[in-house]
């Protein structure tokens, strides 16, 4: 564009009008993935419960994974109101809330880095203002902790697992 823009003003004045250009514009390289969405991407789908008791409109995960020190740890997680993932370790009777999205913001597809350790959580759903949010969160089992939260557009993701 601004190659574009110099063509049209005339080699003499091109650059003062590139740095105006920039200076109106703001200096932007073009942006690049997260990381997170990389390995959300790359990561392998929880497979979801498909009892009766869960609706044909919502999903739910109750899923077994052992974590790189051999431990094993229980995913569960639902779709709808109250919706949040819930993690169950062999050494606590307790279970941890891992994600818990803001009011009307649900998980809607869970991932597993098995080899690292790491729960990949997609939530969507309206926000107050009517207007749809996207999160992702990425949790470290292991380490028992959410380690980051995106907010972006469903553009910006793969299509939820099936």
């Amino acid at each position: 564009m601004i190659r574009c823009l110099r063509v049209l003003v005339g080699p003499a004045t091109g650059r003062s009008a590139c740095w105006l250009l920039i200076l109106a514009v703001g200096c932007r390289t073009p942006k690049q993935p997260d990381p997170l969405i990389h390995n959300y991407a790359k990561a392998t789908c929880l497979p979801r419960v498909t009892e009766q008791a869960v609706s044909s409109n919502s999903r739910a995960w109750k899923a077994v994974t052992r974590l790189p020190d051999g431990d094993a740890v229980i995913v569960h997680a639902f779709q709808g109101p109250g919706g949040r993932v819930e993690l169950s370790f062999n050494d606590s009777r307790d279970s941890i809330v891992a994600v818990s999205p803001p009011d009307y913001v649900y998980p809607d597809d869970l991932r597993l880095d098995a080899s690292a350790g790491i729960l990949y959580v997609r939530a969507f759903g309206m926000r107050a203002a009517g207007r749809p949010q996207l999160l992702l969160y990425e949790y470290d089992l292991g380490r028992r902790e959410l380690l980051r939260r995106l907010e972006l557009q469903a553009s910006e993701l793969p299509p939820i697992c099936p």
